[in-house]
């Protein structure tokens, strides 16, 4: 081979592993985690993601490097900054079945959170579904990744996508606390100093022929309710939603776009779905609620997204009791 020919081809191996550096590193500089372990850059926090930067800087990454998790799980960041919901998610799973810890991490916080699908052009509804979420939380938290460890232990905590449980919260709180995780040391500590759990009986009250639970709805609003384990979510009637918001108890930004909910009879009624701040029930107390809204005269119900954040329940209708464990 020519002496030139030879010096040209090393020349053009040498620049395109340049550029492949290049574009790996702009895409960390522009969209890497501060909370991912792995980070080549800088964290840059979500909300301050530019990204059209981003995303361009992690795609050339991507096509560089496209079994790179660490730049799947960016290019992920700048489409979820972009609310481009369906490629963030395409990008994070891509990196999380590649078992990257951030990425799962990721995936746990967009189902926990809830976000708003298109399925057809012209159709959209939420999507708040917290067992996924807890079940990428913990993927990661196994891998040993603290912020994923502290948002396992609040699932415990809190009952949500797992059965309430405190001793499995402090476990994985005191995982993340051991590695510094500031926000965990504080959970753990104030379940710590948590007081007992009330008695799991709450006392109903009759209510033209049948019992309903009294309500403290976001420390703001008593209602009677129906215990109803067929409806998917708390219901609450327009009337009080709109009370509510005008009380600032609901805001803007607590609305989750529109679900379609199956009725008794079969039809299919779209309903804006929105996230209580807290339900209390006798002395429980049960936060961050998916509810729905319901007809003006249609009876509160508390449903399923209530009933399944406690281990068991039951009502006593010899002694008018809702049992909650």
């Amino acid at each position: 081979m020519p002496i030139r020919l030879a010096l040209l081809l090393i020349m053009l191996t040498l620049s395109s592993g340049a550029f492949a550096q290049d574009a790996a590193a702009n895409c960390d500089k522009y969209a890497a985690s501060g909370t991912d372990p792995n980070t080549k850059a800088p964290g840059v926090p979500l909300d301050e993601i530019n990204s059209a930067q981003a995303i361009q800087a992690c795609e050339a990454a991507v096509r560089q490097s496209p079994n790179n998790p660490r730049l799947l799980f960016q290019l992920g960041r700048a489409y979820q900054k972009a609310h481009n919901v369906n490629a963030a998610l395409k990008h994070y799973r891509s990196a999380a079945e590649k078992n990257y810890a951030a990425a799962q991490e990721s995936l746990g916080d967009m189902y926990s959170e809830g976000f708003m699908s298109s399925p057809e052009p012209g159709i959209q509804f939420a999507v708040v579904d917290v067992t996924q979420a807890a079940d990428w939380y913990r993927k990661a938290a196994e891998q040993g990744l603290a912020i994923a460890q502290n948002n396992l232990g609040i699932a415990y905590r809190d009952g949500r996508g797992v059965t309430r449980d405190d001793k499995q919260a402090a476990t994985w709180f005191k995982k993340a606390a051991d590695q510094g995780f500031a926000d965990a040391a504080q959970n753990l500590t104030a379940l710590e100093q948590k007081p007992a759990q009330p008695s799991g009986q709450v006392q109903m009250q009759r209510q033209g022929g049948t019992f309903v639970v009294p309500v403290l709805i976001n420390n703001a609003f008593s209602l009677n309710f129906t215990v109803d384990s067929g409806a998917a979510d708390v219901s609450i009637p327009a009337d009080v939603v709109l009370t509510l918001v005008r009380t600032g108890s609901l805001k803007e930004a607590d609305f989750l776009g529109t679900q379609t909910y199956v009725l008794a009879d079969g039809s299919r009624v779209p309903s804006p779905q929105f996230r209580i701040h807290s339900l209390t029930v006798g002395g429980w107390l049960v936060e961050n609620v998916t509810g729905h809204v319901g007809a003006v005269k249609a009876p509160p119900l508390l449903g399923q997204s209530f009933l399944k954040r406690f281990g068991s329940w039951s009502i006593d209708n010899a002694h008018g009791v809702l049992l909650l464990q």
